[in-house]
């Protein structure tokens, strides 16, 4: 690590944010739409499932 240059940085994670982190858009105080670039039904699960496996934004 000294040789490359190589820094270590910890991670500091909060317990249990997310059921408030996913709470927040349904309460109208984060706007996630700018964020979705496509938006697939049950049925089509796999099918996009696979589009983010390929990471090609032209699909």
């Amino acid at each position: 690590m000294q040789a490359k240059e190589i820094r270590v940085e910890p991670v500091f994670r909060y317990a249990n944010p997310f059921p408030r982190t996913i709470a927040l858009p349904g309460a109208g105080k984060s706007d996630i739409e700018p964020l979705l670039s496509a938006a697939h039904p049950f049925e089509q699960g796999i099918g996009a499932f696979v589009r983010a496996a390929r990471a090609d934004p032209t699909i």
